[in-house]
């Protein structure tokens, strides 16, 4: 019955301890901003940092201020087709791989799906698009965008810097 107990203390510490925690950790990944052409955006469904990448919804690409942008989703292969200038990006939900034009090369995070929305990383797809990003650890924002990288991230830093100081978005 002692046994009983004593592990029952731990269960429901261990239980508390991811609840604060994991609380904590949510309330921080909701507090990443993105910045495009036009200001900030919002979304439904908040950007989070995943292993050194940021995610964003894919409905955020598409409010990035970029004019001839199109996007389309193939539910049945579970991939996002995006278009801009003359750029053609794929990206298929859980995996590695993505595809500009015929070239396929790795990705750092694949396109995951989280609260029915489909997240993909924001700076392989707007370099991919030719559009400069910009990450500022300190504010936890992303800009994207010629005109916006500029005036909204001189803190930002380069990205060459070291990865303790900065997130490679």
């Amino acid at each position: 019955m002692r046994k009983f107990k004593t592990l029952t203390l731990f269960a429901t510490a261990a239980l508390g301890i991811s609840m604060v925690f994991g609380g904590h950790n949510q309330a921080l990944a909701s507090s990443i901003n993105v910045i495009g052409k036009n200001g900030p955006i919002s979304s439904d469904v908040a950007p989070y940092l995943k292993k050194g990448t940021v995610l964003v919804p894919i409905n955020i690409i598409g409010k990035l201020g970029l004019s001839n942008l199109n996007m389309s989703w193939d539910n049945t292969r579970k991939q996002v087709r995006i278009s801009y200038r003359k750029v053609m990006i794929t990206v298929k939900v859980n995996e590695k791989y993505r595809i500009i034009g015929d070239e396929g090369t790795q990705l750092a995070q694949p396109a995951q799906i989280k609260n029915g929305r489909v997240m993909v990383p924001v700076r392989f797809v707007g370099e991919a698009l030719g559009e400069p990003v910009a990450w500022d650890a300190k504010s936890q924002t992303v800009t994207v965008g010629s005109s916006t990288v500029s005036s909204h991230a001189k803190s930002a830093q380069p990205w060459s810097e070291s990865v303790s100081s900065l997130y490679l978005v």
